[in-house]
């Protein structure tokens, strides 16, 4: 699996995306059906193409940064603050200057990192 949908599912999962869609093929038939983030892996595992699109789509993207840089010390689940994560400002900074492919990769560097710090709790 490519780091881009590796990615594309852990911003998914961060959002708690509830309309994805999936697509099977069983020649000659194609089906689309909406998904929620937690049917992610088990449809996969089905053979369905799961299409998330935060990569290479503004639209997709923007609201996941909206909801980062929204978060402060109460939203972070019990975190007792961002120290360690100082990234978190510049992923607001980068979505005003840099280019779609570099938010997305700030985007998936916090995920990552606040999922971890939700774990050692």
């Amino acid at each position: 699996m490519t780091p881009t949908i590796e990615g594309n599912k852990l911003i998914a999962e961060f959002m708690e995306e509830e309309d994805i869609s999936a697509i099977f093929q069983t020649e000659p038939f194609v089906t689309e059906v909406r998904i929620s983030h937690k049917s992610i892996n088990e449809l996969e595992k089905q053979g369905a193409e799961v299409r998330l699109y935060y990569h290479d789509n503004w639209n997709k993207l923007m609201p996941v940064v909206e909801k980062i840089a929204a978060m402060d010390n109460e939203d972070a689940d019990g975190l007792t603050s961002w120290e360690g994560y100082e990234d978190l400002v510049l992923i607001q900074m980068t979505s005003i200057l840099c280019h779609k492919q570099e938010v997305y990769n700030r985007v998936i560097q916090f995920i990552t990192w606040y999922n971890q710090q939700n774990q050692k709790q």
